[in-house]
Parts: C-alpha cells; structure tokens; sequence
C-alpha cells in the first residue's frame, strides 16, 4: 500500500512537471535546431526524474522554515528585476522566441474600452495597440479582456499582470488555516524547480494568470461560509472561466463532490453564479461574431486530428468528463478535489499531445504541452494542500 502511494505521487509529481518539458523541448529548437530531438528526450527524462526527486523535500524543507514567506517575496522581486531586462528583448523578438498572447489581451481590452469588437482585430508579436491585420485571431474570450483592462489602463501592458495575480494567490491559500504555511513554500518551489512558471512571467504570458485567477475563484468559493460570499465568488469565477472555456470542465468534479454531500442549494446558487456570468460575457459576442468567434475555433484544435482519431473533441469530453465526475465524488478533501480539478482539465490537451505525437511519429510536447500549465498548477495546489478537510457547510 505504501508503494502504491509512492507510484501515484509521483506519477502526480510528473503530471505537475510536464508543461515545463514542453519549455525544454522549444528551448533546445531554438538552441540546438540540429539535434533537438534526441536531446530533447534525454533531457526531459533527465528532468522529470530530478523534478519528482527533489520537489517533494524542497516543498517539505520550505513549508517547515519560518523565513519561506520572505523568500517567496525576495524570488518574486528578482523575478520582476528579471522580467523588466528579459521581457523588452523577448517581445521585440531578439530572444528567438515569439509569442503574442499578451499582445492579444493588450488588443482586446482596448477595443472593449472604446465599445468596439475586439474579434475584428488579430494579434501580432510585438504589437499592442491599434487593430493590425494579418495576425493570428484572438485566442481569449471577454473574460480575459476584462481582468486585463486595470493592467492596461494602469501599465500599458498586460504582460505585468502575473505579478499581481502571484501574490493575490499567495493570500488566498494563506486564508485557508491548516495551509497558510505552505502558500510560500509551494510558489517558491514551482517558481524555482518549473520553468514554465517562469516563462510565463517573463514572456507575459497569459495562461498562468488565468489559471491563478480561476484558482482564486474555486478556492474563494469552497472557503466562502454565506451564501452571498459563494455567490461573489462564483460570479468572479464565472469572469476567470469567460477567458478560455476549457476552464468550465472545473465545474464537473465540483458538482460531483458537492452532490456527494448533499449540498444542492450550494450546488444551485453557486453553478447558476458561474453559468450566468459566463453566458452573459460571452453570448453576446457570439452571437456577434456567430460561428466566426475565434476563441471558440481556435479552442477546439483537436478536430486538426480527426484523421488520426475521429471525432477527438467529442472523445475527449467523454474522458474529461467521466473522470471529473468519479474523482469528484471520491474526493474527500481540498487535497483531491483540487488535484481532480487539475486533471479533468488537462486531459483534453493531453489527448491533443497523444494525437499531435501519434500523428508526427514522435513523442512531444512542444506544441501542446505549454498549455498543460492550467492543470498543472491546480495539481501542485492540491499536492501541497495535504490532508485539510473541506469544512462543508450547507
């Protein structure tokens, strides 16, 4: 039995480390564009094998050491010491790598203050402002663009944004009693040990920052005791999952658990908070934009692999679903629900990576595996988390 307890951990420690092997697998193309490959999966062994050995003690030594809260603040100022020399040369593209996710947020919530359709713009790398053509189409939904809107206004950048939303986590985990002391100790640990949490920040990115707020939001709404407080959360909740969709598969382990103990009016005030913000900040531009909507086109890529598998967005539903709900009646503790939650959500992207390697012949994450950082986070969240109960209250 203890054995076993060893192999799932660290098959969940894994789990946690794989967005980080598609920040390895990119950075080596850009490096080492000759021999990537064969360097590529000696090194993401090498580092999976190190991240599951080491994490766990370092997430141990840092939860038990009084001074974990001042070290987190001093690696988040470093890290912003960091951002402020690393992203200038990143968005102007001299780095090698390119990306325009940011750009797209900076785009949209300046189009949405000036009442217009951001949906008619596309995202360029290195373009903020303005509506420039021949980009890529805006991957966010209004949710995205909304939270990004106070980062614009007031920094010009929503690339800025992870350092407000870090910390906004950091207290959030800390309003839970039983884990204020491992807030410090797991942000320290993912920011030093996975590098996709880094290239998050310093790139600008935006799926860290949407995967912070919508953990925000569930943690707000299982530690919320009024129901007006788990309607506000929810109604914030409903915001973070109007910014990618595949967001919403969060609520499927939560029905479950909450069915599991009886709890149908939080299940009623709660889901209907979350399912009316989310219509009402996306139902309009979709019925603007209708079947043109790029979020919805652009978060439905499985079907680029219908040929290797049929229907793969249907399937994946199927198995994101059925596991959402056994795992959240089977969960007993913040722990396992939000463990479930991180793995219900990825594993539609990680039938995407199956099928994109399936159809490559070859094992990668390059393209796909970046986004497992969603699920990630809410995983290493559960992981460290332990065994606090959820205090139910109906």
């Amino acid at each position: 039995m203890y054995s076993f307890h060893r192999l799932r951990r660290g098959l969940l420690l894994a789990f946690i480390a794989l967005p980080s092997v598609a920040v390895l697998e990119r950075a080596l193309q850009v490096l080492l564009p000759a021999g990537a490959d064969g360097v590529a999966s000696l090194g993401s062994f090498c580092y999976l094998v190190c991240f599951v050995v080491i994490y766990p003690r370092l997430l141990e030594f840092l939860s038990n050491n009084r001074r974990a809260t001042l070290l987190f603040c001093c690696m988040l100022g470093l890290t912003l010491l960091s951002f402020l020399v690393i992203y200038p040369l990143h968005d102007s593209g001299v780095l090698g790598f390119y990306s325009d996710r940011d750009e797209a947020l900076d785009i949209g919530a300046l189009r949405l203050l000036s009442l217009e359709n951001p949906y008619s713009c596309t995202a360029v790398s290195g373009v903020h402002q303005g509506c420039p053509a021949g980009g890529n189409p805006l991957a966010p939904l209004p949710g995205g663009f909304i939270l990004a809107v106070p980062f614009v206004l007031l920094f010009g950048l929503s690339a800025v944004q992870n350092f407000f939303w870090l910390p906004a986590l950091f207290f959030q985990v800390r309003a839970f009693p039983e884990s204020s002391g491992t807030a410090a100790a797991v942000l320290t640990s993912l920011m030093l040990l996975n590098p996709v949490i880094l290239a998050e920040i310093l790139s600008g990115g935006d799926h860290l920052a949407n995967t912070i707020a919508v953990s925000i939001g569930l943690l707000g709404m299982l530690k919320s005791h009024s129901p007006a407080r788990s309607v506000a959360w929810g109604c914030f909740l409903g915001v973070a999952c109007a910014w990618r969709a595949h967001f919403l598969l969060a609520a499927i382990p939560c029905l479950t658990f909450y069915l599991a103990r009886s709890q149908y009016s939080r299940i009623l005030s709660v889901g209907i908070a979350v399912a009316m913000t989310f219509l009402a900040l996306v139902l309009p531009v979709f019925l603007t934009n209708s079947s043109e909507l790029s979020p919805l086109q652009i978060q439905t890529k499985l079907e680029a692999f219908s040929h290797v598998l049929p229907h793969p967005t249907v399937w994946a539903l199927i198995a994101a679903t059925s596991y959402g709900l056994w795992a959240g009646w089977r969960a007993n503790h913040i722990s396992n629900l939000l463990i479930a939650v991180g793995i219900t959500i990825n594993i539609p992207i990680l039938i995407a990576v199956i099928l994109h390697s399936l159809d490559v012949g070859a094992l990668t994450l390059k393209f796909y595996g970046w986004y497992l950082v969603g699920g990630s986070l809410l995983a290493a969240l559960g992981d460290s988390f332990g065994e606090v109960s959820i205090k139910t209250h109906a």
